[in-house]
């Protein structure tokens, strides 16, 4: 029988985290689900606790695959998941009990075609639910959805993602998640969030792969790929002139990323060259700079001083 919901969880080097995360799914109190652990050629013992509790639940299905990254994996899922929606799972972090139940109950009764839990919302605000229809703002306004848009702790529909050919970019590795839920959104009429904790992060791995710094091309792609995106999402959805400033900020943060990356690229190939390349215009317009020193390397970029910019820059992080 099909499954309801479909369960992505890319896995890599997380072993003695991957048995809690595994546990935590066949705990939940919504069953109809298939349970898809992608093991990214991972270098532990992740593939045979895989397989060993594919053999206890036959809601798990287990693939084994080179490593290519965490896009790679969850695309496999994509790939190969049978159920009407899709969610993701990182392999570190763990979920209620009612997790699923909580999300799909939620979709089911608004008959919507997305729903997410939000860690982020304006204080303020009393409501838990808010049903979102033709207008998104609620997204970057009330729930801040901004901050926290990656794939996790969401229900997506299988079908849109088919039919729009929605994948995670394999050349991306800042910003990848975000831009997939970004690029869905311009697909979908009608959404739910949801203000809930019942999707637990664990934020304190040292080899997290949040922590990496990606290179010169991957993040500059990275920031045309969501430049694109947002574009198109100015086109298609409604939104208010604050949900367009915080998505401005998001842009500005993957700049910010970009020329991180120049700075801290350590093959000595990325530098003056890459910034002259680089059109900052909307960047210079719209950083707003906390610090006397966040407004000196500003300064620096608009009289184009590239070279002293890149020397301190590399200062702070020494």
């Amino acid at each position: 029988m099909t499954p309801i919901i479909s369960i992505i969880v890319p896995i890599y080097n997380v072993e003695d985290y991957l048995p809690r995360c595994i546990d935590s799914v066949l705990s939940q109190s919504f069953e109809d689900f298939e349970l898809i652990l992608v093991d990214d050629g991972s270098p532990d013992n992740c593939g045979k606790i895989c397989d060993e509790y594919a053999l206890k639940d036959s809601r798990i299905r287990v693939f084994h695959k080179k490593n290519g990254g965490v896009s790679s994996a969850r695309n496999l899922g994509l790939d190969n998941a049978t159920g009407e929606w899709i969610a993701f799972i990182d392999p570190d972090d763990y979920v209620d009990v009612d997790y699923l139940y909580e999300l799909y109950s939620t979709l089911d009764k608004y008959n919507a075609d997305f729903v997410a839990t939000v860690e982020y919302k304006v204080a303020t605000v009393n409501e838990t639910t808010y049903i979102v229809s033709d207008d998104f703002s609620l997204l970057f306004t009330v729930y801040q959805f901004d901050r926290g848009p990656g794939p996790v702790s969401k229900l997506f529909k299988k079908s849109i993602i088919t039919e729009n050919d929605i994948r995670f970019r394999l050349k991306v590795h800042s910003g990848e998640d975000s831009i997939f839920v970004y690029q869905y959104l311009l697909s979908v009429k009608d959404i739910v969030l949801i203000f809930s904790d019942k999707y637990y992060y664990d934020k304190t791995r040292s080899n997290s792969l949040s922590k990496t710094i990606p290179s010169y091309d991957s993040t500059l792609l990275g920031m045309q790929e969501f430049d694109r995106t947002f574009t198109l999402m100015k086109t298609k959805i409604k939104l208010d002139a604050e949900s367009i400033r915080n998505l401005n900020r998001t842009l500005i943060a993957f700049t910010d990323k970009v020329l991180m990356s120049i700075v801290k690229d350590p093959s000595g190939k990325v530098g003056v060259k890459n910034l002259e390349e680089l059109n900052l215009d909307f960047y210079l317009q719209n950083k707003v700079s906390g610090t006397w020193k966040e407004a000196f390397m500003i300064y620096l970029l608009k009289r184009r001083l590239y070279s002293l910019y890149i020397y301190m820059m590399s200062l702070r992080f020494k």
